[in-house]
């Protein structure tokens, strides 16, 4: 008849190099333009689960979306921090990337999106638009009886409401 065989087969399954996962794929946070230096800013965290002790070992780096370098993470306690002048009116929302960079050869990556929205302060002043507007009025005008020329029309402010004058 039929020959058959039975056998154990023992199938070992080996822990595979991952990259680091972060706790969160997107981070938020806000902050003043008028903010100073080395302030933080938001805490980013990432954990890897390597079986492999070597290669559990990661630092936290700046990878992208660092427009003027203004902010920078510490490589061990993952803070984002500001590192430059912020300017709402040249640009109101940065999308860092940060990654979470394994040590040695064959190190994975892994990444997230650190998303700071810069709130505006009062750091404009309003200007005219022409710098001399002009109004005309007939010359035998009753004074004080209308208007001649309404200087909010020509008033320009880069702020945001409230801060926005006059």
């Amino acid at each position: 008849g039929n020959n058959t065989d039975l056998c154990q087969v023992r199938v070992i399954v080996r822990d595979a190099n991952d990259p680091p996962q972060f706790t969160q794929s997107v981070y938020e946070a806000r902050v003043p333009e008028d903010v100073g230096n080395s302030e933080n800013v938001v805490r980013v965290s990432a954990v890897d689960n390597d079986l492999d002790v070597n290669s559990r070992k990661f630092t936290y780096r700046m990878l992208g979306g660092n427009s003027g370098r203004v902010f920078s993470v510490d490589s061990e306690s993952g803070w984002v921090t500001t590192a430059g002048s912020l300017d709402r009116e040249t640009t109101d929302v940065y999308e860092l990337i940060v990654g979470a960079v394994e040590s040695g050869p064959g190190g994975k990556t892994g990444t997230t999106t650190v998303r700071v929205t810069v709130d505006d302060v009062n750091d404009n002043g309003p200007h005219f638009q022409p710098s001399i507007p002009e109004g005309h009025i007939l010359e035998n005008h009753t004074p004080y009886t209308s208007t001649v020329i309404d200087l909010r029309d020509y008033t320009q402010d880069a702020d945001l409401p409230p801060n926005q004058g006059p």
